[in-house]
């Protein structure tokens, strides 16, 4: 009869340590999925943080290419045929402002060099002085 009871209480305590085990699984098996979980957020955060860096990054290259040759002293690229002009408000230099041509200064009281097809204009500005300002 003690044989038989100390059966019991060794299967009993056997099934005991095979639900801890299986509860431990369980909880350890919660723990990784949790840090998937944390994982995967945490590369939709990135994720979201790099595509918000690259839309700041459109943002501003939109932002430079409207301020290009928009104001005084600024630069803007390609205003004429084929040309350069680098600052054509006031008192600002242009170069290549017409077909081929190279104005400098070409605001007020700027002085303009070639401003027309392949002429040579210097102060061409209120008060400047022309030189061969025609072809």
């Amino acid at each position: 009869m003690l044989q038989i009871l100390l059966s019991l209480l060794v299967f009993k305590l056997v099934l005991e340590v095979l639900l801890l085990a299986v509860v431990l699984e369980v909880l350890l098996l919660a723990v990784v999925l949790e840090v998937l979980l944390l994982a995967v957020v945490l590369e939709v955060l990135l994720l979201a943080v790099m595509l918000e860096v690259l839309l700041l990054a459109v943002v501003l290259e939109v932002l430079l290419l409207a301020a290009v040759g928009s104001g005084a002293g600024s630069t803007a690229v390609g205003s004429g045929a084929g040309s350069t002009a680098v600052g054509s408000d006031a008192g600002g230099i242009a170069v290549g402002s017409g077909a081929g041509g190279t104005a400098v200064g070409s605001g007020a009281g700027g002085t303009a060099v070639g401003s027309d097809a392949g002429g040579i204009a210097v102060g061409s500005g209120a008060g400047g002085t022309a030189i061969s300002s025609g072809t």
